[in-house]
């Protein structure tokens, strides 16, 4: 993948980290691609464990534009590993670390019992934070803010009391989908009262008197999706099935609701 360390390398950085006193370590993997054979996952699962980290974030390869891999894929030298292949591997990884009593609570992120990242979780709920630097995002509960991304750039305008950023305000469309999409990324999944308030807000109405027919096509996405066993409902939430995690940018993208025109 074009790293610029390898295996023995990131082994030997969290040997350091242990032997400096960090009790709180996360580490990546990535699964998905053609060369990674179902053994070899296994292996590198079963080392991870071996490691002992507190956090897991487990990511399927993505190919982006402007990567080595991306040329690749378009010049035709790299083909992607079949969607089966990458549930197969996304599903291996989820039964192995929940046998060696990790827990999933998000679709990439594993932890071990009450070490779940305070960081990723407060874009998940919504929760404000500031970003400084150089692309640096920040959200204040209804709107984004996000800094000049070059580093020269974004000095020199402080020298001169200058704020170099961009910004953008949530519709609440924009709020109603964001809220679909982050909370259903979760294990613990969507609020249902939260859902009806923010659907009243975008509709203007009640939600249970589906007086719009994009509010009314929701209602029945939602209610094929539960019917067909690919979201499970709780006196409280909606969420997807951890067996079901895999297809989540699939489920997700049919509750978006559509903008009222």
């Amino acid at each position: 993948m074009n790293r610029r360390h390898n295996s023995a390398k990131a082994l030997e950085a969290f040997g350091n980290l242990r032997k400096a006193g960090f009790r709180n370590i996360s580490i990546d993997l990535i699964f998905g691609f053609e060369s990674l054979s179902t053994e070899e996952w296994r292996r590198n699962i079963e080392l991870a464990i071996e490691l002992s980290p507190e956090h897991l974030s487990c990511y399927q390869l993505g190919i982006e534009k402007g990567t080595k891999l991306y040329r690749s894929y378009m010049d035709g030298s790299y083909d992607p590993l079949p969607d089966e292949g990458s549930n197969s591997q996304y599903a291996l990884l989820q039964e192995l670390l929940f046998q060696a009593g990790y827990v999933q609570y998000e679709i990439s992120s594993f932890c071990k019992p009450g070490l779940e990242s305070r960081h990723n979780s407060s874009y998940w709920d919504f929760t404000p934070y500031f970003g400084f630097g150089p692309s640096a995002h920040s959200f204040d509960g209804v709107g984004r803010e996000w800094n000049d991304k070059g580093i020269n750039k974004y000095i020199f305008g402080w020298g001169q009391g200058i704020r170099g950023f961009k910004s953008e305000q949530l519709t609440l469309r924009d709020h109603l989908n964001e809220f679909i999409m982050l909370s259903l990324r979760t294990v613990k999944g969507m609020e249902i009262l939260e859902l009806s308030r923010l659907l009243d807000n975008y509709a203007g109405s009640s939600y249970s008197t589906q007086t719009t027919p994009q509010i009314a096509e929701f209602k029945n996405n939602l209610h094929t999706l539960l019917k067909q066993g690919l979201l499970h409902q709780t006196p409280t939430h909606i969420q997807i099935p951890p067996h079901n995690l895999f297809l989540s940018d699939t489920l997700i993208r049919t509750l978006f609701v559509a903008s009222l025109g």
